[in-house]
């Protein structure tokens, strides 16, 4: 939370960028003092060191601001999404695959460095003037404990959710939705998955607007979990039997089928998709013709 300027160091010629928090208006009652995510993210952020995590420069108490300064990151994937639509497709994927190796490897450091992000989405992930990538916002971050144990779950939200929650709700593993109280990375290797799939596409893959319809829309793709399938599920507090049942498509066959343009197993794939899965089908079958049988092999590990 709070305002991003541009700034820079006149003595060393650097541009900056500053991150300020109003006091008073983050906290509860104006003995609060500095918010504990305030804290942590500059604690963090002095911790992790790698090219591929955006640096932290200093974080001081100005009266009641606090103040945090990092390097200077030119945009986010949010502006980058929008400018690989003038790429060709060579071009396309030969960026996205340079990019998110590079999202790979910084996210790789975060977690042998025994953190988890729990807050990836194209907001929160940058590109610096050479166009290296830079992972930022460890606002939400959690310590991992081996061998896992029990987090304090995140209160739902009773309000409406603002846009900014409701495209974080895009990116969530559904292991955060229902509730799990053990979990590890691999929340953030979902949100990878999110991510790709949507640089590839040119649309978030699960454009839900509630918890609810968050969850309908991971089912229809990759299937109802069971306690056949995923066993932990049916301890989650907010899974529930009743939830209704998707067999869940096979990216292989979806590869399979806009790679070698078969028409009988794209027909057999739309008979699949109706009647309330055809867009998400598009929207794997654009995925497809992107990437590739790697790429989606690549996909299908992360999601």
């Amino acid at each position: 939370t709070g305002e991003i300027d541009a700034g820079s160091f006149v003595t060393r010629e650097q541009a900056v960028l500053l991150r300020v928090v109003d006091l008073e208006l983050t906290n509860a009652g104006k003995d609060d003092g500095v918010p504990t995510s305030f804290l942590r993210e500059a604690a963090l952020l002095s911790k992790l060191q790698h090219p591929n995590i955006i640096r932290h420069l200093g974080s001081e108490i100005l009266g009641k601001r606090a103040v945090m300064c990092t390097e200077f990151v030119h945009e986010s994937f949010t502006t980058w999404f929008k400018r690989l639509d003038s790429l060709s497709s060579c071009e396309r994927l030969v960026d996205i695959t340079v990019k998110f190796r590079q999202v790979l490897t910084g996210l790789s450091y975060v977690h042998h460095q025994g953190v988890m992000h729990r807050n990836l989405k194209p907001d929160n992930i940058f590109l610096d003037p050479q166009g290296i990538v830079k992972l930022g916002d460890f606002t939400t971050t959690r310590m991992l404990d081996i061998p896992f144990q029990a987090y304090t779950p995140e209160d739902p939200k009773e309000r409406d959710r603002s846009g900014r929650e409701m495209r974080r709700l895009w990116y969530r593993a559904p292991e955060l939705i229902l509730r799990d109280d053990i979990y590890g990375p691999k929340v953030d290797t979902w949100s990878v998955g999110c991510l790709l799939a949507e640089a590839a596409s040119g649309r978030a893959v699960f454009q839900s607007d509630s918890e609810i319809d968050h969850l309908f829309r991971v089912f229809r793709l990759v299937g109802t979990p069971t306690a056949t399938s995923w066993p932990e599920v049916v301890t989650m507090r907010n899974f529930s039997p009743k939830f209704p049942i998707y067999s869940g498509f096979s990216l292989a066959q979806v590869t399979k089928a806009v790679s070698c343009t078969n028409a009988v197993d794209q027909d057999e794939l739309m008979r699949q998709a109706q009647p309330d899965r055809s867009e998400i089908l598009q929207n794997l079958m654009s995925v497809a013709a992107v990437l590739g049988p790697d790429g989606m092999l690549v996909l299908d590990q992360l999601i």
